[in-house]
């Protein structure tokens, strides 16, 4: 199970999230870091990907981009991707990886002020997503 980039690039965002956690101010890119850390803590889980098609022949997708490239709907993109595989595939996080995604895209493009409440939830999200994904199949 699991990617080493993936596992790396999930650590690295959640040390800054814990990090900017130390300042009430920074809710906003608490929550950003925390959606971007459970991004790659979910990619850790499903990368490599192993899939059989209809006719038998089985291929393993070694990296998220070869997976995005031979999955996705037409006009799909990625961050659309992945939140209809956790959809279909981590049910048990939907609903947090989908809160988190609200969360960080509102924060990044229409309104940066969150209040402490709201980065704590998105780090209770984020625990919840990083559990799942690194426990084992």
């Amino acid at each position: 199970m699991g990617n080493c980039k993936n596992l790396n690039h999930a650590q690295h965002n959640e040390k800054v999230c814990n990090f900017l956690n130390q300042k009430a101010e920074f809710a906003d890119w608490i929550i950003t870091t925390a959606f971007y850390s459970s991004l790659h803590y979910v990619r850790h889980k499903v990368i490599p990907h192993t899939h059989t098609d209809k006719s038998g022949n089985t291929n393993t997708y070694p990296d998220f981009e070869e997976l995005f490239n031979n999955f996705r709907n037409d006009g799909e993109g990625r961050h659309g991707f992945q939140k209809r595989w956790v959809d279909s595939s981590l049910s048990e996080i939907k609903f947090e990886y989908q809160r988190l995604y609200e969360l960080s895209q509102n924060a990044r493009y229409y309104n940066y002020n969150y209040q402490r409440d709201d980065a704590e939830k998105a780090r209770g999200y984020l625990n919840t997503i990083k559990k799942v994904c690194l426990t084992k199949k």
